[in-house]
């Protein structure tokens, strides 16, 4: 299920509208706007609009919490999986943040500031993990709980 429904919803919506728009130009025969675009141009930008939802909806943000370190792979944008190692790690913890005002959104975001870099798909929820080096990662979640338990399972130094 996907986690962020308003953005599901307002997509549904915006396509929707889009949809039945081409719909009403190609076999109503009716003209969208003053200036319409030939049936051929609104079908190409229907198909682009419907690639990229359809892109949209397949990002997804995968984090795995091992003996060796945090690992995390952003798809498609990742081919595999990138390794943050505990040795590192000066802290890693689970908070609440606000995605818009601290970072400007979701999704992959450099912020050249003390906030650092995020990787954040939905939700308020995220791993922040601050390096040795000083740089900051934050990795969202949208399991906190149990994010949580499994970054204090290995904080304690146990093995599996």
């Amino acid at each position: 299920m996907y986690q962020n429904k308003i953005l599901l919803l307002i997509v549904l919506i915006s396509f929707g509208i889009l949809f039945t728009s081409f719909l009403i130009q190609l076999l109503g025969n009716i003209p969208i706007g003053n200036n319409p675009v030939s049936d051929i141009a609104f079908a190409l930008i229907l198909s682009a609009t419907g690639l990229f939802f359809f892109f949209l909806f397949r990002i997804k943000l995968i984090t795995r919490i091992s003996r060796s370190g945090i690992k995390y792979r952003l798809y498609p944008f990742h081919s595999s999986f990138r390794e943050i190692e505990w040795s590192a790690i000066a802290r890693a913890e689970v908070i609440k943040y606000k995605p818009i005002r601290d970072y400007g959104g979701w999704g992959y975001r450099n912020s050249f500031g003390k906030k650092g870099t995020a990787f954040s798909i939905s939700g308020d929820y995220g791993i922040a993990i601050d390096l040795k080096s000083g740089k900051r990662v934050l990795l969202g979640t949208i399991n906190p709980i149990d994010a949580r338990a499994v970054l204090d399972h290995f904080d304690r130094g146990e093995d599996d």
